[in-house]
């Protein structure tokens, strides 16, 4: 049974690992989260709170996501597939999910994200025809037994 199918308008990006920089007074360090990891955060939280149960899912799930990536000119020719494409480059499809993961915990739609039993990404670019804007597709579902 699906629980939450959402679609995240915008490229998607990847987990960024946080920043240590020293202080300009030179009393210790201070750590940051990239802008656009975060950027990206509080975008899909504002998406993801008109789907907020009353309680948080505290049961096995899938998550399914697909990250769907600008179309790059050089896939744009007459002879390329007007489909979607497999995406090879950047971000990583693990910092995608992990990013995903974070924003549902976030949410609170689900109790923490070891709740997630089964978790899968796909990286495409964007299809031609129909035209398609990048964004993030976000399937989560209760799992069953034989999963």
């Amino acid at each position: 049974m699906t629980v939450l199918h959402i679609r995240i308008p915008g490229p998607p990006v990847g987990d960024q690992r946080p920043r240590v920089v020293q202080r300009r007074d030179g009393k210790g360090t201070m750590t940051y989260k990239p802008e656009r990891s975060s950027a990206w955060t509080s975008d899909a939280l504002a998406l993801l709170a008109a789907h907020r149960p009353p309680e948080p899912l505290d049961e096995p799930l899938v998550l399914e996501v697909v990250a769907v990536m600008p179309r790059p000119q050089r896939l744009c020719r007459k002879s390329d597939p007007k489909a979607r494409v497999w995406c090879l480059g950047k971000p990583d499809g693990d910092n995608v999910l992990k990013l995903v993961q974070d924003a549902i915990v976030k949410a609170g739609i689900i109790v923490d994200d070891t709740r997630i039993v089964v978790a899968s990404v796909r990286k495409v670019h964007a299809a031609i025809e129909p035209l398609e804007q990048p964004h993030v597709e976000i399937n989560l579902r209760r799992a069953d037994a034989q999963e």
